[in-house]
């Protein structure tokens, strides 16, 4: 499940930077758990991954949320992200 963890921040990252975005400009996470799966290594795997991506420990809200199962059976966890980007007007 941690490195599993570690996969989903790392998407996130890219799809993030695609739109010229970083984890600083996220507002939002909400995660989903396949019911079942160890939690414990996902929240120590968080734990691990936050300092880095929120240096100024100004985290944003993070839902978890534990459900029957996912797309995929393979599925153990997916993750939602919402960031906020204020453009300038040129």
């Amino acid at each position: 499940m941690a490195a599993r963890t570690r996969q989903v921040y790392e998407n996130m990252s890219l799809a993030l930077a695609e739109a010229g975005a970083s984890f600083s400009d996220v507002v939002e996470f909400t995660t989903y758990h396949a019911v079942g799966e160890n939690q414990g290594e996902h929240l120590l795997a968080i734990n691990e991954l936050s300092p880095p991506l929120f240096p100024d420990e100004i985290y944003p809200a993070h839902t978890d949320m534990f459900v029957g199962g996912l797309y995929l059976d393979d599925f153990l966890i997916e993750a939602k992200t919402i960031a906020v980007l204020h453009r300038s007007e040129a």
